[in-house]
C-alpha cells in the first residue's frame, strides 16, 4: 500500500545531449476483448424430505375400523369381551413394527356358582404384532408387505369347572382380526400414489420460487433446486410419528437472477450420496461500483519515469473471459491507457482481484521489462490490495432468504423448516457484461415434511 508521500520511483533515463528527456510516444494499447466470466457448478448436496406417519391419525383410523369391543362372546352360561388398546409404532430394521394390545374380560355362572376373569382384577391380555415392510420400485410404485407376528397371552384365562379356556376361544377371533388388519394395510398403501407425487413434484423443482414479492425484480432472491436424483434415507421415528427420509440430491441456489434449467427426467431412486445441504447464495455487483471503487484505490498513484511522473487519472473496467479487465489511464511522463488482468475472488468477506498482470499489449507497449515491473510495483499492487467490503451483503441475503422460506403459503399437511447458517468460505466470481455475481457456499438445513395421512388418506 502506497501512503504519506508518494512513493518514487526512477525507472532510467532516456537523454540526448544536454537538452533533456525525450517525451515518449502516447501508449497505444488495445482493450482486451470483452466476455464472460463462466458460471462455476454448484456443489452437489442433500436436503431432507420426510413422510410422516403420524401415530394420532393412525389410531384415529383403528378407531373407525376396529370400534371397541373389537370380539364379544355371549353363551349361556359365558359372557366374555376382548377389547384393544392404543396403537404402538416403532421402526425396526427398514419396516414398520404395528403393536395392538387386547385385554379381555370373562364371566360365568353355573347355578349360584360364579366365575370372572379380568373383572376387578388385571385383565390377561396378548399384544397382537405386525411387521410392514416398505419396497419402493424403480419407477417410484410404493408396496407393503405386512405380515402377522406372534401372540402370546400374558396368562390364561380358564373357567375349570366349565372347563373352558375363554382365551383359546377369543383368540383366533385376534388372529382373524390381525390377519384382516394385514391385508387392510396392504390395500390401503397401494392407494397411496407415490409416483404420481414424485412426477409432480419433480418438474417443479427446476424452477425459480420467488422468495420475496416486494423491490425490484432483479432484486428479489428467488430458490431454484437443479435436481439430480431421490435416495430413500432412512425409516425412523418414536411415538408420535414415523418418518420415511428421502433424501433430495442437487445444487440449492439462492440468487436475484432468473435462471432455469430445464429439469432431466425422473431418475429412478438413487443410491448416491452427497454432503450436507448447502446453498449457493448470490448477491449481484455492479461492475460500476467495482469501477468507483478501484478508481479511489488508484486515481493519483505516480511513479518517476525519465526523472517526471507517470500518473493515474482515470480507471475503467471490462469483463473478459481471463477475469477483470483494469484501464490506467495515465498522464504526465506516459499518456495513454495500460491495460492489466485480475482474478476475482470472495475471499475474508471481501470481493478482492488476485494475480494482476499487465496484458500482453500492454507489455509490448511499455517496452521495457523493468520498466513494467516497476510500474506494476505501484499500480498492480494496489489492485491486489484492493478490497470490496461484503459480509453485511451476505447476511442481508441469508436472512431474507431464511424470512423467505418461512413465509410460503402452504397446504396442509406440508411444512418446510430452513436455515442458512453464517460461513467464512471462500465464494466464486462470475459474470458479464455490466454485472458480477458473488457465489458462496453457504451450510445450513433445509428440510421439507409432508403429512402422509393428509396425502393419502387413512391406512
Amino acid at each position: 500500500m502506497v501512503s504519506g508521500s508518494t512513493l518514487r520511483l526512477t525507472l532510467g533515463l532516456l537523454l540526448v545531449g544536454c537538452g533533456g528527456a525525450v517525451p515518449r510516444p502516447p501508449l497505444q494499447v488495445p482493450a482486451p476483448e470483452i466476455g464472460a466470466i463462466p458460471e462455476p457448478a454448484p456443489q452437489t448436496s442433500e436436503a431432507e424430505v420426510s413422510i410422516v406417519l403420524r401415530a394420532d391419525a393412525l389410531q384415529a383410523a383403528l378407531d373407525r375400523e376396529l370400534p371397541n369391543p373389537i370380539h364379544r362372546e355371549e353363551r349361556p352360561r359365558l359372557e366374555a369381551e376382548a377389547h384393544r388398546g392404543d396403537l404402538r409404532l416403532e421402526p425396526g430394521d427398514g419396516a414398520l413394527l404395528w403393536t395392538l394390545p387386547v385385554e379381555l374380560w370373562a364371566k360365568a355362572h353355573l347355578g349360584p356358582l360364579r366365575f370372572s376373569c379380568g373383572v376387578n382384577e388385571a385383565r390377561p391380555h396378548v399384544d397382537v404384532t405386525l411387521r410392514t415392510e416398505l419396497v419402493i420400485g424403480d419407477n417410484w410404485t410404493l408396496t407393503t408387505n405386512t405380515t402377522p407376528g406372534p401372540r402370546q397371552w400374558s396368562r390364561r384365562c380358564r373357567v375349570s369347572f366349565l372347563n373352558i379356556d375363554v382365551s383359546g376361544i377369543l383368540d383366533p377371533h385376534i388372529e382373524r382380526a390381525q390377519r384382516q388388519a394385514a391385508e387392510r394395510i396392504d390395500e390401503e398403501t397401494a392407494r397411496f400414489d407415490l409416483p404420481t407425487v414424485v412426477e409432480r413434484i419433480w418438474p417443479l423443482l427446476a424452477f425459480p420460487v420467488e422468495l420475496e414479492q416486494n423491490g425490484q425484480a432483479n432484486e428479489r432472491l428467488r430458490l431454484l433446486l437443479r435436481p439430480e436424483g431421490l435416495r430413500i434415507s432412512e425409516l425412523t421415528g418414536d411415538a408420535s410419528a414415523l418418518e420415511l427420509k428421502v433424501a433430495v440430491l442437487g445444487r440449492f441456489l439462492v440468487t436475484p437472477r432468473f435462471v432455469s434449467s430445464p429439469p432431466p427426467p425422473l431418475p429412478p431412486p438413487s443410491d448416491s450420496r452427497a454432503g450436507p445441504f448447502l446453498a449457493a447464495v448470490e448477491v449481484t455487483q455492479p461492475l460500476t461500483v467495482v469501477t468507483a471503487s478501484l478508481t479511489d484505490q488508484l486515481e493519483g498513484a505516480e511513479v518517476m519515469v525519465d526523472d517526471r511522473p507517470a500518473q493515474v487519472s482515470s480507471v475503467q473496467t471490462t469483463i473478459t473471459e481471463e477475469g477483470i479487465a483494469i484501464g490506467l489511464g495515465l498522464e504526465g511522463s506516459l499518456v495513454g491507457t495500460l491495460w492489466a488482468l485480475a482474478t476475482p475472488v470472495y475471499r475474508d468477506g471481501a470481493l478482492q482481484l488476485t494475480f494482476p498482470r499487465w496484458t500482453e499489449p500492454s507489455e509490448r507497449a511499455i517496452g521495457d521489462p523493468d520498466l513494467a515491473n516497476g510500474l506494476a510495483a505501484v499500480f498492480l499492487d494496489r489492485v491486489g490490495e484492493w478490497r470490496l467490503p461484503m459480509e453485511a451483503t451476505f447476511t442481508d441475503a441469508r436472512e431474507r432468504a431464511v424470512r423467505g422460506m418461512a413465509g410460503f403459503d402452504l397446504p396442509a399437511g406440508l411444512t418446510i423448516a430452513v436455515e442458512l447458517r453464517p460461513t467464512e468460505a471462500d465464494g466464486a466470481v462470475f459474470g458479464e457484461g455490466d454485472q458480477l455475481v458473488i457465489q458462496v457456499p453457504t451450510p445450513g438445513e433445509l428440510r421439507v415434511s409432508i403429512d402422509a395421512t393428509t396425502v393419502a388418506g387413512s391406512l
